[in-house]
């Protein structure tokens, strides 16, 4: 079975604690809503595209860091969800379109063309993270999010940094 069919049928829609609709009309969301929300996606992506690294990487440095991010990101994943009680929103657990469609590019690669993409990929994802990560513990109002984003900005640098060496080591 390929690794986007299980992927796909993987995905399936988690409700935490109330609708994201309220009297029939789209919510704006706030910014700590909005960080959950984008966080729990990536933070899911990021388990499932490393998971995938793990088995398929090329090169030894890329599977063992794929296989150390599934476990901090796993466990990062559940550390979000439990601090964001209290917010009113859902969640997709699964891939967003953009993000689905990159793992399908990415699972299409073999050997070291799949390393160079995975890597590419991390190190883009984590820059990304660690702005929305600064921004939450800038700007959020929600007191358990706001310590949590500030707390895991320095697990995201040192993922950031591991990347971009293996990076460099792998593209020698």
């Amino acid at each position: 079975m390929k690794p986007s069919v299980w992927i796909t049928s993987a995905s399936f829609i988690l409700f935490l604690l109330a609708p994201l609709f309220a009297t029939g009309g789209e919510k704006k969301l706030t910014q700590d809503e909005e960080f959950f929300k984008t966080a729990a996606s990536a933070g899911f992506a990021e388990v499932k595209t490393s998971q995938y690294a793990e088995k398929n990487g090329n090169n030894e440095k890329v599977r063992d860091l794929a296989a150390h991010l599934v476990k901090e990101h796993t466990d990062l994943n559940k550390k979000l969800t439990e601090n964001a009680k209290g917010l009113k929103v859902a969640v997709v657990v699964g891939f967003e379109k953009d993000r689905k469609a990159k793992y399908d590019r990415l699972t299409k690669l073999e050997g070291a063309a799949f390393d160079r993409a995975y890597l590419k990929q991390l190190i883009e994802g984590h820059k990304e993270s660690i702005k929305l990560f600064e921004t939450q513990a800038r700007e959020g109002k929600h007191e358990e999010l706001r310590t949590f984003a500030n707390d895991t900005l320095p697990q995201l640098r040192k993922h950031l940094k591991k990347a971009q060496e293996t990076a460099e080591a792998v593209n020698q």
